[in-house]
């Protein structure tokens, strides 16, 4: 089974240097650490917390939120809580409000009483926090209103003008940093350095062989990660490559990588509307400082894995779409969850739609 590739490569001719200085400013109650090519990426809502609390569960909204010992910036901090973790709201809130630019925004907002999931108990800038997540938390790709209407309707050929529209809107977004030409595109990193991608369409034998046939689309860029997502189709398969967005190192995935809400993890689920090859999978990539570790794989049989939608950071839930071959279309729901660190469950329903 082909189910996903990883390819580390390091482009020889790429210096390895790292000038950034596009990066996000740092906050006062998170950290951002990756770039911002459009500043509508990391917006934020204007207001996080309702005036009359209710909720008891509430998501982080920012990487590395402080919890303090007392309401107040000048609180002593007792611990730090990753974006898109739920912590608990233990009913008591600040009677002041303070103001705080949160990623090129300023948010006003009590502070909240929370205990984390680690036990610890302390204050959080309820600007940071919110009783859900946005859809722009939830690790959404430009691309899944195209799959969704795919498992709706199954009609490829309006799946591929979808998958067109959003490619164009995408590059015009990072139109700054990639650049597509008739050879396949240059991309222009962090650091000022280039890269060139290019196409082998084999125009005449003289181009190689079948199996050197190799075309790029760009896909988009995945910013929270600092990654540009190509499409690689070959003469057997379509794979995904990412590539960093500062060094220009790359990995290759056989299905359109995902990021959870936490970013810290990448999910890849192997989805062709039609695919002679059969090969149909899912894997959990664990993004640590200095590796990428698998931590969950298993190959689908009898189904098509579709339209993954991360409901947290530790569920996903899916389309599994009966194969092409059968004389009535079904589906039924599926969802993998982490039910302990880097132990994934999946369960599949029983019950067709």
């Amino acid at each position: 089974m082909r189910l996903v590739h990883f390819i580390f490569i390091f482009f020889a001719f790429l210096a390895c240097k790292n000038t950034n200085s596009g990066e996000t400013p740092k906050n006062t109650e998170g950290e951002v650490d990756s770039l911002t090519l459009n500043a509508s990426l990391h917006d934020i809502p204007q207001t996080s917390v309702d005036a009359n609390i209710t909720s008891e569960t509430y998501y982080v909204l920012v990487d590395k939120l402080r919890v303090r010992d007392k309401p107040g910036k000048k609180g002593n901090v007792l611990a730090q809580v990753p974006e898109g973790t739920a912590i608990t709201f233990l009913g008591e809130q600040s009677d002041f409000e303070d103001r705080i630019k949160l990623r090129d925004q300023w948010v006003e907002a009590p502070w909240l009483k929370i205990k984390t999931n680690k036990a610890v108990e302390g204050w959080v800038f309820g600007g940071a926090v919110a009783a859900e997540l946005p859809e722009t938390y939830i690790s959404k790709t430009p691309f899944d209103e195209c799959e969704a209407a795919f498992v709706a309707h199954r009609d490829e050929e309006t799946l591929a003008q979808c998958i067109s529209e959003k490619e164009e809107q995408e590059l015009k977004k990072v139109s700054r940093y990639v650049k597509a030409h008739g050879n396949g595109y240059t991309i222009t990193l962090l650091s000022g350095e280039t890269v060139n991608l290019e196409h082998n369409l084999l125009k005449s034998p003289e181009d190689g062989s079948a199996e050197d046939y190799r075309k790029y689309q760009f896909r988009y860029y995945l910013d929270k990660m600092g990654y540009f997502v190509f499409q690689v189709d070959s003469h057997e398969s379509t794979d995904f490559l990412l590539m960093d967005d500062k060094y220009g190192f790359v990995n290759l995935y056989a299905g359109l990588p995902r990021m959870s809400p936490d970013r810290r993890k990448i999910l890849v689920v192997s989805f062709e509307p039609v695919d002679s090859f059969g090969n149909y999978g899912i894997q959990m990539v664990r993004r640590g400082e200095q590796t990428i570790d698998v931590v969950f794989e298993e190959e689908i049989t009898g189904f098509i894995p579709a339209n993954p939608r991360w409901l947290d950071a530790k569920n996903v839930e899916f389309d599994f779409l009966s194969l092409p071959d059968e004389d009535k279309q079904w589906k039924v729901k599926a969802k993998l969850t982490e039910v302990e660190p880097d132990n994934w469950v999946l369960n599949i329903s029983n019950r067709r739609e």
